[in-house]
């Protein structure tokens, strides 16, 4: 019995050997593949990411055209923070009626008056088109 042991323990480790050489032959060429989709996956995200930078620098250098470009009249592009207040003042209207009228928050309008933040620039065009209008304009408007 002694001389079946080594035997049966050899043989063993032989198929163990060859299942480990063959598993390796069959698993070789698929993970070489796997390396290469990830390599793929990988240039694919940083063209995206890429594209994607593109895209918002586009959008934002459009949207800057755009609103240089619109269909309101050039009107005076010097602004202070004085223009919002005179203009309310002008008008009448307290931070609470003008926010509501142009559809901001009384936040908004106290910010730009104390020139903590200056509007955007269509709040800054809607706040000088209210200039040009009179107080009974303003009334009937809000």
């Amino acid at each position: 019995m002694s001389g079946k042991a080594p035997f049966a323990e050899s043989f063993r480790a032989e198929v163990a050997r060859l299942a480990r050489k063959e598993v390796r032959a069959q698993v070789g060429p698929l993970s070489k593949e796997l390396v290469q989709a990830r390599k793929t996956i990988s240039a694919q995200k940083r063209e995206i990411a890429d594209l994607r930078r593109e895209l918002r620098s586009l959008a934002k250098s459009v949207s800057r055209k755009v609103g240089t470009e619109g269909s309101v009249p050039e009107l005076p592009v010097k602004w202070r923070k004085d223009t919002v207040r005179s203009t309310r003042r002008k008008l009448g209207l307290t931070q609470g009626e003008l926010a509501a009228i142009l559809g901001v928050s009384l936040g908004s309008v106290n910010g730009w008056e104390t020139g903590r933040t200056e509007p955007r620039m269509h709040w800054k065009r809607e706040v000088l088109e209210l200039r040009a209008l009179s107080p009974d304009e303003v009334a009937a408007r809000s």
